[in-house]
């Protein structure tokens, strides 16, 4: 089994060395150097696919090799020049082996889309698993191998306190408490720099607040842009309210990635409504500025409004929504459930609670759906609020189907745990505005009609004077 990790036509097909000898060049069988695929034939031979594709010769000469089942060596400027300026040329020699190639799913997919020949010859595919289940067995096994990394690295060996870090920390890769990441060589990163920050502390073991201080100190060297934000919304440039209340705004909670970095933030959005027949209007999306999968939420959004509150007439409704103080591309459905609750509020005239940030998706039924980042939106917003000082008030919406995604930091945990910041985990739109505003969601009566005091009353009872204003104003026209 070879393992080619350079995958040059040279290294793979072997060369032809000459010797000048005035005035030519000379060679002979004793100068033939052979290449990966010489010493893999009767076996296997593993590339990487991307690696391999950057040498394009290697590639063409690898398939044609595949195909024939022949093993040429040729001199790479005779490949390059089409013609033969080998003093030597050896025989082709048969060849039986297996070529593995290894590469990301993306890569794969675009080959099998795009190269006839890559579908005819690799039509093998094995997908590995990026996590694994959090068992005993499995957390047994997973300490094997931090001390078997440890080992080989010849690093210190890792207390239990730590071990238990990284175990979480593992987790918190996946976002999912039941599993446990198998992406292993950012646990190997993780241990090298806790390492040296124990050595550097004269530590005889890897303990938890190595592991701790290696992860704050890798986030501290790419989080500049996270930084900017923060201080902006400290200073006010960008307008974010974490107490009070207000009619149609609302924050949001959105993901920014930065290469490796992924940080959350909450973000305003608003909706105005009035009597028209324009439907719902999305600025950002006007403007160019969002994605197909948002577009997509805010029609399913438009959608549970039209069978909420039109079924015996047309929805006279005219509204205008936007993420506030966005510039970049918006993309994803995670704010949908945020936009529909500042229109529902907007229509209802019922003001939203502005110590709570809110994410999660809707569907045409008004099901709150799992959206992903969540453990870095939560820790955004609390780390504005921490800024202004938590008032035991402050909190997050999210998805309930989201809480077996929850890894937070302790510092959060404890927060929670003290009362001072708090975690709503909802099923449905109706159950959000319950928490955002004060008001029963509201049940439909016998006549059809949600109940008047209730936040979908409300919104019934406005869409109703809209519908009689729209009628009044046909009859003059």
């Amino acid at each position: 089994m070879i393992y080619e990790t350079y995958p040059s036509y040279a290294n793979l097909f072997g060369k032809v060395d000459q010797k000048p000898v005035l005035p030519s060049l000379e060679t002979d069988f004793s100068m033939l150097t052979g290449g990966a695929l010489h010493r893999a034939n009767g076996g296997f031979l593993i590339l990487e696919a991307a690696e391999l594709l950057s040498h394009p010769y290697s590639w063409q000469a690898l398939k044609q090799m595949l195909r024939s089942g022949l093993l040429r060596m040729e001199a790479l400027a005779d490949e390059a020049a089409g013609v033969s300026r080998s003093l030597l040329k050896p025989e082709p020699l048969p060849v039986n082996m297996k070529v593995v190639l290894i590469g990301t799913a993306s890569l794969f997919d675009y080959l099998f889309q795009t190269d006839e020949v890559f579908r005819k010859l690799f039509r093998v595919k094995v997908e590995f698993e990026t996590s694994m289940d959090r068992t005993f067995r499995h957390i047994e096994e997973y300490a094997a191998f931090i001390a078997y990394i440890c080992r080989r690295n010849q690093l210190l060996h890792v207390h239990k306190q730590a071990l238990a870090k990284i175990i979480d920390y593992s987790t918190r890769l996946v976002n999912d408490k039941r599993k446990l990441s198998a992406r292993f060589h950012l646990i190997a990163e993780l241990l090298m720099e806790a390492d040296y920050w124990a050595r550097k502390d004269e530590a005889a073991f890897i303990k938890a607040e190595h592991i701790k201080r290696a992860r704050n100190e890798k986030q501290s060297r790419t989080n500049q842009m996270e930084k900017l934000m923060q201080d902006a919304i400290d200073e006010g440039t960008i307008m974010i309210s974490t107490e009070g209340e207000a009619v149609g705004q609302i924050n949001a909670l959105v993901v920014s990635k930065k290469g490796e970095l992924s940080f959350g933030l909450p973000t305003r959005v608003s909706a105005r409504t009035y009597v028209g027949r324009n439907g719902i209007v999305n600025i950002d999306r006007e403007s160019f500025l969002t994605g197909p999968i948002h577009t997509k939420g805010l029609h399913i959004l438009s959608g549970y409004l039209q069978a909420e509150f039109a079924q015996d007439d047309p929805l006279p409704l005219a509204a205008s929504i936007t993420f506030e103080q966005s510039y970049n591309m918006v993309d994803g459905d995670s704010a949908s459930s945020t936009e529909l609750y500042a229109l529902l509020s907007s229509l209802a005239q019922i003001p939203l609670r502005q110590d709570i940030a809110v994410t999660g998706s809707v569907n045409q039924f008004g099901d709150v759906q799992p959206i992903g980042g969540v453990n870095e939106k939560i820790e955004g917003f609390y780390a504005v609020c921490k800024r202004r000082g938590l008032s035991g008030t402050h909190g997050v919406i999210i998805p309930k189907l989201n809480s077996r995604n929850l890894m937070l930091r302790n510092e959060i945990i404890e927060a929670v745990e003290k009362g001072l910041f708090h975690i709503w985990a909802v099923s449905s739109i109706k159950e959000g505005m319950e928490i955002l505003t004060g008001v029963p969601g509201g049940e439909r009566t016998a006549d059809g009609l949600y109940e008047k005091q209730s936040v979908y009353g409300m919104v019934q009872q406005r869409i109703t004077a809209m519908v009689n204003k729209m009628k009044k104003i046909d009859r003059k026209q």
